[in-house]
């Protein structure tokens, strides 16, 4: 029987296949298989912030203003902060600055724990000025390569201030490499005893 040359150089290489390359010994052990790469994330703590916000107090008039924030790395757990803005609410301008820092740590892949101290100092056209402090503790999620999830519980409250600690929350969704690779989009809200407030922000990584 004659066979047909495509035949035949099938046949010939199908037997190179099995047999494998010069050299190989079938009782060597296999290679292990290549390490499964990790999850793509992003929680930086390097970066400076600007936005707008909108207050709206559970009485008295609704307000908007403007925030500017930064952090700086100190080193692989520790971060240095800093924050100022104003809030404009009918006749009355509150002007805000912080500064302090922060420490955060992984629980897992993709997931910080992050607590968070500093001084404030405040000036607002009706109360006059405040100074206290804040302290923060919550956690930064990486969902996925372009959205991350933080959320914290703060406690504050100002060294003249008899009133007691005042309580608040917050949450954020950041959405990453939408606009540039280093600019992420920051929607976040607060909830305090006193206000809700939104915020809408863009954030730079250096």
């Amino acid at each position: 029987m004659k066979i047909r040359p495509t035949l035949a150089t099938f046949a010939l290489l199908t037997s190179a296949a099995l047999a494998g390359p010069p050299g190989y010994d079938a009782k060597a052990p296999a290679l292990p298989p290549p390490p499964i790469p990790a999850p793509s994330c992003r929680i930086s703590y390097d970066y400076f912030e600007a936005g707008w916000n909108h207050i709206m107090p559970d009485s008295g008039s609704h307000g908007d203003g403007y925030f500017l924030s930064a952090n700086k790395s100190l080193n692989d757990h520790f971060f240095a902060l800093l924050h100022g803005g104003q809030t404009f609410m009918g006749d009355n301008t509150l002007t805000d600055v912080a500064g302090g820092i922060g420490f955060h740590a992984p629980v897992m892949n993709c997931f910080d724990w992050v607590v968070k101290t500093a001084c404030f100092y405040e000036d607002s056209t009706y109360w006059g000025d405040n100074v206290g402090w804040d302290v923060a503790t919550g956690i930064r999620v990486s969902l996925s390569s372009w959205l991350e999830f933080n959320t914290f519980y703060h406690a504050s409250d100002t060294f003249e201030d008899s009133d007691g600690i005042d309580h608040a929350g917050t949450a954020a969704l950041i959405f990453k490499d939408i606009i540039h690779p280093r600019f992420d989009t920051i929607l976040a809200g607060v909830m305090t005893d006193q206000a809700t407030s939104v915020s809408l922000g863009l954030r730079y990584n250096f």
